[in-house]
């Protein structure tokens, strides 16, 4: 059953996806707070809702999704890849196909799915493979200002209620890449409050409501969790690549300037000892920092 074999690798971590997708939000929550300055690094702030307790949100999904059948598998692969290579993700339909097939294995009988592929051409699992490009290109979209040609991952997902809870997600992943290309003063709260509806719905049982419709993550298929975990690992990636990258800069070039109007000072009062401590006292902090990063 060699088939059967790869299917059950390709989600072998499914009941670590959970945990894998919270470390995630978790991780990128700490990177806000460290790279922006702030002093708290603690989890979000959040009450620990109970059963009824909903995530209440007024954008709808309106897109429709299209079921997965054996007919136009092919045709919704073809249609996906021009659309990711109009937007400048270089993919071949038969990634997009392998991606499609496997994440929806549900969408076809035993006997259907296990005809649509040969096991012996993949040369890597075809789903972490494809993720892994889409999130390094996701990351260049933020740091290149187009967060529009970011990857939706609903778009993977054909089934009704993981279709919607991604497309949710797909919005607050778009709204911290435009937080992060933006000039805006506010960046931390706006980021903030995006990842916080992920921790909510992953890490504190929170429904998320969309339209008249509520969902838990523990009732999701686990095609959509992996999906989510992978939309995760997204976030994380552009907002420690991108925002935390530009922080370092731009603190960094603060420093240097202090530095420089320190020496300045100096020399205009003949403190030429003063700096020269400084200057030594800098190099030496420098060097034991390079030391211990070893």
């Amino acid at each position: 059953m060699e088939k059967l074999s790869l299917y059950e690798r390709l989600l072998k971590n499914k009941n670590r996806l959970k945990v894998q997708a919270v470390s995630l939000v978790l991780a990128a929550t700490a990177v806000i707070t460290t790279g922006c300055g702030k002093t708290n690094t603690d989890t979000p702030d959040v009450p620990k809702p109970g059963f009824e307790d909903v995530i209440d949100n007024d954008n709808k999904v309106e897109e429709t999704m299209t079921q997965l059948t054996v007919e136009n598998l092919d045709s919704e692969a073809e249609k996906l890849t021009n659309e990711l290579a109009n937007n400048g993700l270089d993919v071949s339909i038969e990634e997009i196909k392998a991606v499609l097939l496997h994440l929806n294995k549900d969408s076809f009988t035993d006997d259907e799915y296990y005809s649509l592929f040969d096991v012996s051409e993949y040369q890597e699992e075809p789903i972490n493979a494809f993720f892994k490009k889409v999130s390094i290109f996701n990351t260049n979209c933020a740091y290149d200002n187009t967060p529009e040609k970011i990857v939706n991952f609903k778009d993977f997902c054909r089934n009704d209620e993981g279709y919607k809870v991604l497309g949710k997600l797909d919005e607050c992943s778009l709204s911290i890449a435009k937080a992060i290309c933006s000039d805006s003063n506010n960046i931390d709260s706006e980021v903030n409050s995006n990842l916080s509806l992920f921790y909510e719905f992953l890490d504190n049982n929170a429904k998320i409501k969309i339209g008249d419709e509520t969902f838990l993550f523990d009732e999701l298929d686990d095609a959509t969790k992996t999906l989510i975990m992978y939309s995760c690992t997204s976030i994380y990636n552009y907002v420690k690549n991108v925002l935390l990258s530009e922080k370092i800069y731009y603190d960094g070039f603060l420093i240097m300037e202090i530095k420089k109007a320190y020496l300045d000072e100096c020399e205009g009062c003949s403190k030429y000892k003063e700096g020269m401590r400084y200057i030594k006292q800098d190099w030496q902090d420098g060097m034991n920092k390079n030391l211990n990063n070893k």
